[in-house]
């Protein structure tokens, strides 16, 4: 996450599969749009990862089973719990 030009490489990644208003509000929701200190940056970044790390495998397991077989839920609820 300390790459020099990992913001650019993240927007580009962005760019390529969302909306420019869907890039812009997930910039916004991990902290990491318009100027960041390095923490800032190195928290969202961490935050995104870690969601991307969990969300991706999902994908893969759901798309190896017949539709009517397997269930993807998503739920868009706030953590009950306080990150430090």
């Amino acid at each position: 996450m300390d790459a020099p030009n990992i913001m650019t490489r993240l927007e580009n990644a962005l760019a390529a599969s969302l909306e420019s208003a869907e890039a812009e509000r997930l910039l916004e929701k991990y902290g990491l749009a318009g100027t960041t200190t390095p923490e800032q940056q190195y928290t969202g970044l961490l935050n995104l990862s870690t969601d991307l790390r969990f969300h991706f495998p999902t994908l893969k397991v759901a798309e190896g089973w017949e539709p009517s077989k397997c269930l993807r839920y998503h739920f868009h609820q706030v953590s009950a719990f306080q990150s430090p």
